[in-house]
């Protein structure tokens, strides 16, 4: 089954767009670091969505986080596949 590892992230959140993954602690489970994508922005609010919308932890949920919020945008995703 594969796993993913997403690296590098980029710390400055100037750059972020509608579309781009997010790296965040969730907003209620504070200890647990999420990855979702912007949706939206306004002003120093953002949309969030899971790219699985019928299991997904979201802005449906937990309503729009603050710009500060994010930790940083996600540069890459890499499958990494274990072999038997």
């Amino acid at each position: 089954s594969p796993f993913w590892w997403v690296a590098p992230l980029t710390k400055s959140k100037k750059s972020i767009e509608e579309g781009d993954l997010v790296v965040l602690n969730h907003p209620i489970k504070k200890e647990t670091l999420i990855i979702k994508r912007v949706v939206l922005k306004k002003s120093n609010l953002i949309d969030l969505r899971g790219d699985n919308q019928y299991e997904s932890s979201d802005s449906r949920d937990f309503g729009m986080v603050s710009k500060k919020q994010i930790l940083g945008k996600v540069e890459q995703i890499i499958s990494i596949f274990s072999w038997k």
